[in-house]
Parts: C-alpha cells; sequence; structure tokens
C-alpha cells in the first residue's frame, strides 16, 4: 500500500494540553489518492533540522490510531528538554495497523509556536537573564519572604529613605560600626544608656565638667546614708571600733569617731580610713579610743561610736 507525501494531504493541528508537556498533533493522511481509513501504526520523531540533521529526544510510537476520512489525531509527549527555543521538525512513519513496514512520510514538518509554550513551564537555571526583564516587571509581591540577601544588593542600594522606622536593630549592626560621627547631636539620652557600660576610660579627659553632672556627683540626698558602729565602753587600755559602707562599690565621703557625752574631751581616738582605695571590699573606717581620766579611768569608763557617710552607687 502506498501513502500519498505527506506534503501533499497530510497537516497538523498543534495544542497544548493543560500545564503539562503533552500536545496535540492532528493530521490528514491518504493512499493512493484517497483518504485513509481504519487502523494505522504511527512512529513520531523530533529532528533539528529539516533534511539530515540530528534526532532530538526519543521515539513516541503510537499504535492503532483510528483514521476516519483520513483524519487522525494523536497525542505527543517528548518532555520539556527538546523544546529550548530551537527549531524542530516532525517526522513521522506510518503503516496500516500491525502489517508491513512502516513509510517514512515526507517532508518533515516544522513544529508551531504551540508546543514551545512547554519551555515556559521549565525555565532552566540562568535561562532568563536580567537584560531578559523589562523594567519594572519584578514586583515585590513576586518575590518571597527571605529571598533577597546582602549579596544580591549593590552597594548604596538601600538608603535611608528606604527603612522602615525601627527596622534596623542592635541585632543588625557590626561590632564598632556606629562611630561618633554617626550619632546627631542630642539624640542619645540617658536612658538611652545602660546602667555601668560607661566606663572612666569611656570619658575623654576634660569632656566632662561640673554643669554636666546635674546637682553634682549624686542626684539628690537621698542617695546619702551614714553607718553608725554600736557604742564601745572605753577604759584605761585603748580599743578598736570599726564600720564600713554598706556596698563594695559605694563611695564614703566622710568618717568620724568620739562620744555624745560630755566626757568626749578626756578621750584620745585615732581615725584610720582601710579600702577606701581599694574597689574588692566596702570602704570602712575604724577608731582606736583610749580613756584619759586623770583618776580611775577604768571605773569612769566613756562610750565611743564611729560613724561612716556614704554616697549609694547603682
Amino acid at each position: 500500500m502506498k501513502f500519498i507525501p505527506f506534503a501533499l494531504l497530510l497537516f497538523g493541528y498543534w495544542s497544548t494540553a493543560w500545564a503539562e508537556t503533552t500536545f496535540t498533533y492532528q493530521g490528514k493522511l491518504g493512499t493512493s489518492g484517497q483518504p485513509a481509513e481504519g487502523s494505522h501504526d504511527f512512529v513520531f520523531r523530533l529532528f533539528d533540522a529539516q533534511t539530515d540533521g540530528t534526532q532530538v529526544g526519543v521515539d513516541q510510537d503510537v499504535p492503532s490510531v483510528d483514521v476516519d476520512n483520513g483524519i487522525f489525531a494523536v497525542q505527543l509527549d517528548f518532555g520539556d528538554s527538546p523544546f529550548n527555543s530551537s527549531p524542530r521538525w516532525l517526522e513521522i512513519d506510518v503503516r496500516e495497523a500491525g502489517s508491513g513496514p512502516y513509510t517514512t512520510l515526507a517532508p518533515r514538518q516544522r513544529i508551531g509556536a504551540s508546543p514551545f509554550a512547554i519551555e515556559t513551564l521549565f525555565v532552566a537555571p540562568g535561562a532568563v537573564d536580567t537584560a531578559a526583564l523589562q523594567d519594572n516587571s519584578v514586583t515585590t509581591n513576586k518575590i518571597a519572604n527571605g529571598n533577597v540577601f546582602t549579596d544580591d544588593l549593590a552597594n548604596f542600594a538601600v538608603s535611608t529613605g528606604k527603612l522602615s522606622n525601627q527596622a534596623v536593630t542592635q541585632l543588625k549592626l557590626a561590632n564598632d560600626s556606629v562611630g561618633t560621627s554617626q550619632i546627631q547631636n542630642g539624640s542619645v539620652s540617658s536612658s538611652d544608656i545602660r546602667d555601668a557600660t560607661i566606663q572612666s576610660v569611656d570619658i575623654a579627659d576634660g569632656s566632662v565638667s561640673a554643669s554636666d553632672l546635674a546637682g553634682g556627683l549624686y542626684r539628690s540626698r537621698s542617695d546619702l546614708y551614714q553607718v553608725t558602729s554600736e557604742p564601745l565602753s572605753v577604759g584605761a587600755i585603748p580599743l578598736r571600733q570599726t564600720v564600713a559602707c554598706s556596698d563594695s562599690n559605694d563611695l564614703p565621703l566622710y568618717a568620724r569617731c568620739g562620744s555624745p557625752s560630755s566626757s568626749s574631751r578626756l578621750l584620745a581616738t585615732y581615725m584610720e580610713p582601710t579600702n577606701w582605695t581599694d574597689t574588692g571590699f566596702p570602704a570602712e573606717a575604724a577608731c582606736s579610743a583610749m580613756n584619759l581620766t586623770p583618776s580611775n579611768p577604768g571605773s569612769n569608763r566613756i562610750d565611743v561610736t564611729v560613724s561612716i557617710i556614704c554616697v549609694s552607687v547603682p
């Protein structure tokens, strides 16, 4: 049986099937001058040229296709890899179902635009570059959260106007990235400074004047407190009494020892400050006292107390 040449009586109808790699091919087959009828076997191949060339992909065998008055339709699926914007041609072999050798129809048929729409479903990495994108074609809702990284941003691409208020937190700042020149005058208040974060080495000589210390070294008299020892009864033998600030951070201002009675003029006292410059221990005041009563100082004893005034430091 002789089939009519493909160029005369065979035509193609292309349509992609849903969002898949399958597309429909429809043609008209003739034999001995008449439309073909009955069941036929087909083999479809893709090539990269109209004649000769190289086959792309694998054969598509479609057996037992019903041909009615010459018209037939088949579903073909070459996958997505053959459709990469290069031209493709379809070669068709046909025979009556289950009988004899195949006849190759000629010429090959050029693939239309519809199957190439498959390519848009499977965009290879790097297939779309910057030049392929129109200006303003990529909007915010096309970018998934977390998909823009530091390396994707050109230097100085993000300006101050692009940052929402409170968008840059402490964790986003590299160590030493904020210097004096980045801080506006008056922008840092006392509430912005963490307790105990400013040490003496952070203050340049002469940078803090008396006017910068509101009210002096402490804010109010409530920062002052006094610690007084229990009375110590002193006779002819010298005795020693001590008292200390409550905390090693607190500053000692003044210390004294003596007696509240009129006999204090008969005392000999010696005041000794301890740990006033050593930050490892609370500041302490020690008082040594002896009774100088002319007659019988052992019986005429005098009560002595020692006191220290300190500044509470947070």
